[in-house]
């Protein structure tokens, strides 16, 4: 009998402990049916872009997107985007000044209506969530002044895109023409290829055809 109740409450754990393994926020990549899913089920998009190594963006995923609260809500009013901002750089180009993490929210049709820089945690980020989801219910969503899908091509000069300029002039400043890269030898066969992959991101960025040519 003790091994029939043993057995019984194994099997319980196991399957809780399963239950709550599978419980996660349901990510989509950035792509046509994410967007038309959206405006087909009428819910709000939730992008969230980041990168590999940002600290920021480690504690929002461990400590945020592992709450049972916004995991409900994320699930059940909205269309969950994630995106890389190196593996695409075109859409990390596009919220570069919002930093990393950068916290995006759009209507179903895809126009911006908040923007948010910075890792929040779930105290914080779940009335973000309320609120968005009740003026949606309410149709009181506006458009993002800020939004950069109203912008020039070229970024809106802020604060932080000045500091990224400023950072990028001095790091040109060490542009070795003769072996392409940056550094005195330029990029060589037994270097880790960290300096080509710069240099291909920069080209693909900023339409440099000089450092496409180097690369």
């Amino acid at each position: 009998m003790k091994s029939v109740i043993k057995n019984a409450v194994w099997l319980m754990l196991t399957l809780s402990g399963a239950a709550c393994a599978a419980e996660d926020i349901e990510w989509q990549h950035w792509e046509l049916a994410a967007f038309e899913a959206a405006r087909a089920q009428d819910k709000v998009i939730l992008l969230s872009v980041g990168m590999e190594g940002c600290a920021a963006c480690a504690r929002m995923e461990s400590l945020t997107y592992t709450n049972p609260g916004v995991i409900d809500l994320v699930n059940r009013h909205f269309i969950a985007i994630e995106v890389d901002a190196e593996a695409r750089p075109d859409i990390g180009e596009r919220y570069s000044d919002w930093a990393w993490p950068a916290t995006i929210f759009m209507a179903p049709d895809a126009t911006q209506v908040l923007a948010i820089r910075g890792n929040r945690l779930p105290r914080n980020f779940i009335p973000i969530l309320e609120d968005l989801v009740a003026r949606h219910a309410a149709g009181t969503l506006e458009p993002d002044p800020r939004s950069p899908y109203a912008a020039p091509p070229e970024p809106a000069e802020t604060e932080l895109s000045r500091i990224r300029d400023d950072l990028r002039t001095q790091i040109d400043r060490s542009l070795n023409r003769q072996y392409g890269g940056w550094g005195r030898n330029g990029i060589g066969g037994e270097q880790s290829g960290s300096r080509l992959r710069h240099l291909y991101l920069r080209a693909h960025l900023y339409n440099d055809a000089e450092l496409h040519d180097l690369a």
